[in-house]
């Protein structure tokens, strides 16, 4: 007998409640829009961690996922100290990750190294 498919929005509703966080939605209807890979390929995780977040049974950090989703699939924008614009958030963390991965060189890499650490945004602590 066939079991019949149960979308990943029931599926995260079940399992977080009315205490679903809005990025859980966001990331439960993309995988249930185009596929697990698909999501997971764009987030940079695997199927079996995307898998786990909707299903409220991810033992690691999902600080780390929220940022991605808000990142990539919820197109956030946050308010920058150093540019002094608001921007979007995967602009935000790709800086930061080329702050911490030490490709950012110069006087940017200075004012970007001072003030970064200091931002409600910074996520690499």
């Amino acid at each position: 007998m066939n079991t019949p498919n149960v979308s990943s929005l029931n599926k995260a509703l079940v399992a977080w409640g009315v205490d679903m966080p809005d990025w859980v939605e966001v990331l439960a209807n993309a995988n249930d829009a185009t596929s697990q890979n698909k999501v997971a390929d764009r987030l940079g995780v695997s199927g079996t961690q995307i898998s786990m977040i909707i299903k409220n049974t991810y033992a690691g950090d999902y600080s780390k996922a929220e940022g991605a989703v808000r990142s990539h699939l919820m197109s956030e924008i946050v308010q920058c100290p150093v540019v002094g614009l608001p921007i979007k958030l995967a602009r935000c963390l790709d800086t930061q990750s080329r702050l911490n991965n030490k490709v950012m060189g110069g006087a940017e890499r200075v004012v970007f190294k001072n003030a970064c650490p200091e931002c409600p945004n910074f996520k690499q602590k």
